[in-house]
């Protein structure tokens, strides 16, 4: 069997096992949550810096906390939150913002200036404090969060849905993986690769006329650019 017949066959195994993930009550009660006007929403494709995000977000917020016993408790998935047993409707201690309601982010940008990118989130939540700032900065670093990454920063769901997905009760799946923004595409095989700039022709470059990936992030660096000179 070919490399790529081989990855196909393993996106499929995946794919069967996470269909089992979430339970249809607790995909109901997902769906069924109602958003207050200062909830804060990290939404990500799958490794692309998810649990790096919701680090930040913590950290910014609580200003240092690490009691927490898995960050999907503090930062949870709404999806699966019912399922996992975490409180949507819980106190998280984040003050109301009243700024526009939507920042883009980029992986690669984390990676390359990661203080910058926590300034921005900091000035999206309205957050001021310098040395909350430079505390979420030092905490949401690869180095600080790989000494936590098999307990604070592994798949929460693992505990209550491995049986469901037919996977061991002991596996748990770690959420950090190399820290790199290239590594995943450049195991990906090229199957994959076509599939997935399918899909981007098919719903994002009709909506925004982006062709692929690199060319919105491109647009979004220049535009940013353009208004800071116009600050400065």
């Amino acid at each position: 069997m070919s490399v790529e017949k081989c990855a196909g066959a393993g996106v499929q195994l995946l794919k069967q096992k996470y269909s089992r993930l979430q339970t249809v009550e607790g995909r109901r009660k997902g769906l069924s949550f109602k958003p207050r006007s200062n909830d804060v929403f990290v939404v990500t494709p799958s490794k692309c810096g998810t649990t790096w995000m919701q680090q930040i977000l913590h950290q910014l917020r609580s200003g240092g906390d690490m009691s927490f016993d898995n960050i999907s408790d503090v930062i949870p998935y709404i999806e699966m939150a019912y399922d996992t047993k975490v409180d949507l409707e819980a106190d998280h201690n984040y003050q109301p913002r009243h700024d526009s309601n939507l920042l883009f982010l980029f992986f690669e940008d984390m990676k390359e200036d990661l203080e910058s990118v926590v300034k921005k989130v900091a000035a999206f939540m309205v957050i001021e404090d310098g040395e909350r700032i430079k505390k979420a900065v030092e905490m949401s670093s690869f180095e600080f969060m790989k000494g936590y990454m098999s307990t604070k920063f592994s798949l929460r769901e693992a505990r209550y849905r491995n049986k469901a997905c037919g996977v061991p009760d002991d596996a748990m799946s770690v959420l950090i993986a190399t820290g790199s923004a290239t590594k995943g595409r450049e195991m990906m095989d090229l199957s994959s690769k076509e599939a997935i700039q399918a899909k981007w022709l098919e719903v994002v470059e009709k909506q925004t006329g982006f062709q692929d990936y690199n060319e919105l992030r491109n647009a979004f660096k220049k535009e940013e650019n353009q208004n800071l000179k116009i600050y400065n």
